[in-house]
């Protein structure tokens, strides 16, 4: 079976006089089922990786594929099922600040035209898998940081992507863990993930695969 999602050969460059090199000839699989976890310290490109990969920034070269599709070229209908198919979270997040948590997550599913009820399911089953159930009828503004990253994190779950892309820089602290365990539970169900994590252990994070980037070059 394809990957979902392969970069190939990506390079990313400035527009400047020297042209500096960002992405250096990456190259990697998203899969049903896979949890990838692409570490480095802070600067080290894992960003503009998630980026390209969401088809948010082109690359100078190479290129990404969904489905066996040149990413960038998609148009049309092919375009929104990409778009349809895909979660993104990432540290700043969109909401509307005038509705509660759980009025976010049923906008989302009413403008895709999911009925009341299947909503109402969906929507009990990602607060409960995000530990925001208590937070359901609190304003965005009022969760605490901890509880906003898992805002975030809802808001890309409510539509069930087949991939799920999250940059959220883990760490070795409680937060992340929690929120490994909520990727790794998303990929246990068939989706295809990658999240961006700090310089960490394979003990802190139990992904599936393991790709460190420096300076742009995934080693």
């Amino acid at each position: 079976m394809p990957p979902l999602l392969e970069a190939k050969n990506i390079f990313l460059r400035t527009s400047g006089n020297p042209r500096r090199e960002i992405l250096k000839d990456i190259n990697l699989l998203m899969e049903e089922g896979k949890l990838i976890l692409l570490r480095g310290p802070s600067g080290s490109g894992k960003t503009k990786i998630v980026q390209v990969l969401s088809g948010r920034l082109k690359p100078s070269s190479g290129k990404v594929f969904f489905d066996g599709d040149d990413l960038y070229r998609l148009a049309g209908g092919r375009l929104r099922t990409f778009r349809a198919r895909c979660g993104f979270a990432f540290e700043e997040g969109v909401c509307i600040s005038s509705l509660s948590v759980y009025g976010n997550l049923f906008e989302i599913l009413r403008i895709i035209g999911i009925p009341p009820k299947v909503a109402f399911d969906r929507i009990m089953h990602v607060l409960k898998l995000c530990s925001l159930i208590s937070a359901r009828d609190i304003l965005p503004e009022n969760l605490s940081s901890g509880e906003k990253k898992l805002f975030r994190l809802a808001l890309a779950l409510i539509k069930e992507p087949e991939i799920f892309l999250i940059d959220f820089n883990l760490c070795s602290e409680p937060l992340s863990l929690e929120i490994v365990r909520i990727l790794r539970a998303i990929a246990s169900r068939g989706a295809a993930v990658l999240a961006t994590a700090s310089e960490c252990g394979r003990r802190d994070f139990p992904g599936d695969v393991y790709m460190d980037i420096q300076n742009g070059e995934i080693r």
